[in-house]
């Protein structure tokens, strides 16, 4: 809901220690080159490469102009406002890590 237009590439992600991450080229590039006018809504995803994911982060809207900060949101916060049917949803699409460890077979010559 702000007066200013921006890019996806004026987001970046700042973490506790004020570190900022620019979104990967890597993955979903849709949003991050599309422009966003004032009202419009998008879903999508936007993936960025982080040092450490148990830090908390911050989703920041940068003025071009000054490349200021326009907005900061809370990572942690947005998601406390998701309701309950949508975090049960999403812990059923997470899926299990498979192990890649190599176990030792006793049948085995060496």
């Amino acid at each position: 809901m702000s007066n200013k237009s921006f890019a996806g590439m004026d987001l970046a992600l700042v973490s506790d220690y004020n570190t900022v991450y620019n979104p990967s080229i890597f993955g979903d590039t849709k949003l991050i080159f599309s422009q966003f006018k004032p009202g419009d809504r998008r879903a999508g995803k936007i993936s960025f490469a982080v040092s450490n994911v148990k830090h908390s982060y911050w989703l920041v809207v940068n003025d071009r102009a000054t490349n200021k900060p326009l907005m900061r949101i809370s990572l942690d916060n947005a998601y406390k406002t998701v309701s309950k049917d949508v975090k049960k949803r999403n812990a059923k699409l997470k899926k299990a890590k498979k192990n890649y460890y190599k176990e030792d077979d006793p049948f085995e010559l060496q």
